[in-house]
């Protein structure tokens, strides 16, 4: 059993036990679990590196005591792909429709409408 410490850089550090065969994605449960956020708007990192949500800490070489940098994301990173298909499309559909000229759009009559306002 390991403790690591995380520092969000805004004045909070959390404690968290956990093991070292743990995967990365567990760490981000047992945070959010004490701070109160969701797991997918987790990013631990250190230094640059970015760390992965299915590699273990021993694999990283997290050991006991050892602090990693907790920063919060305004977008999901994991199961956006997900979120598109459950509403049909990657939301550039429901734009289009919203624009009034978007059947002059399809159509291919924008030249039409150029030449004529040029003319």
């Amino acid at each position: 059993m390991i403790e690591v410490i995380l520092n969000d850089r805004l004045g909070k550090k959390i404690r968290v036990k956990c093991n070292e065969d743990d995967t990365v994605g567990d760490l981000k449960k047992l945070v959010a679990a004490q701070v109160g956020t969701r797991p997918q708007k987790i990013r631990i990192q250190k230094w640059y590196t970015i760390y992965k949500d299915h590699i273990t800490l021993e694999d990283y070489e997290i050991h006991d005591g050892m602090g990693l940098e907790l920063y919060y994301t305004k977008r999901e990173l994991r199961n956006s792909g997900r979120r598109q298909a459950q509403e049909g499309g990657d939301g550039r559909q429901a734009a289009h429709a919203a624009d009034p000229l978007s059947p002059l759009l399809s159509s291919g009559t924008t030249g039409a409408l150029v030449t004529d306002l040029a003319g």
